[in-house]
């Protein structure tokens, strides 16, 4: 379900800023074994340092690091980077941010929990889950380990001021909601649904529900991040 309301939450801010299925290239950063496939018509390219598994025929796979992207200036018009910012140290943000921007045309997309807030809420999911001897997810694990520092938007909002470029921050996915669905995803016939939620067209599906996800303090920040004439 998480999965889906973020990518969900992502594909519409991408429609905001001029994607269209079809017509643009679209390049996914710390896209993993599935990325946004589910959710967009036609190829696109992840890039992560692995891929634990085998890719869908609609992803072409490059192993490479944010800091580094195989690509010529401005070569692809969409980049997005979804729950990846955190898993940077603080120091080498500005540099990753600035490598995604050099690549893309006209906008990328940043998705990331944000801050204290954020990581109370997982701290607090990863100890009921422990209690109840319950499955910790592998993603929950990572984001405890004491080196993984969330950003703030402050922190985002600063770094891109200073590259003078156009963006806007949507809020996303509330704590409640956050820490309903990790519960829920921990039950094995809730997993197989919302696997097979994944197929059923994104705006069919969860757009309508979107507003009701991110009432009150909210999970994530979603930064849409515009080059050139890009809309807001």
């Amino acid at each position: 379900m998480l999965h889906s309301l973020r990518y969900a939450s992502i594909l519409k801010v991408l429609e905001k800023s001029g994607y269209r299925d079809g017509s643009h290239r679209i390049v996914e950063i710390g896209a993993g074994i599935s990325g946004i496939s589910p959710y967009i018509k036609g190829r696109f390219i992840g890039c992560d340092l692995s891929f634990p598994g085998k890719p869908p025929e609609s992803m072409t796979a490059v192993r490479c690091s944010v800091f580094e992207l195989p690509f010529p200036d401005r070569s692809v018009d969409f980049v997005v980077s979804s729950d990846m910012m955190e898993h940077i140290p603080p120091k080498m943000r500005k540099k990753a941010i600035k490598e995604m921007l050099r690549v893309s045309s006209s906008c990328l997309i940043m998705g990331f929990p944000e801050g204290k807030k954020a990581r109370e809420c997982d701290a607090r999911i990863c100890t009921s889950l422990r209690k109840s001897n319950k499955k910790v997810p592998g993603w929950l694990v990572e984001h405890m380990d004491a080196k993984n520092v969330f950003p703030t938007a402050e922190e985002i909002g600063k770094i891109l001021s200073g590259m003078k470029v156009k963006y806007r921050a949507y809020p996303n996915e509330s704590l409640l909601v956050h820490a309903a669905g990790v519960r829920l995803e921990n039950n094995a016939a809730f997993r197989k649904l919302e696997w097979w939620t994944r197929k059923v067209p994104t705006g069919r599906l969860w757009s309508p529900l979107l507003p009701l996800t991110s009432i009150g303090p909210t999970y994530r920040q979603i930064f849409a991040v515009h080059r050139g004439d890009g809309r807001l």
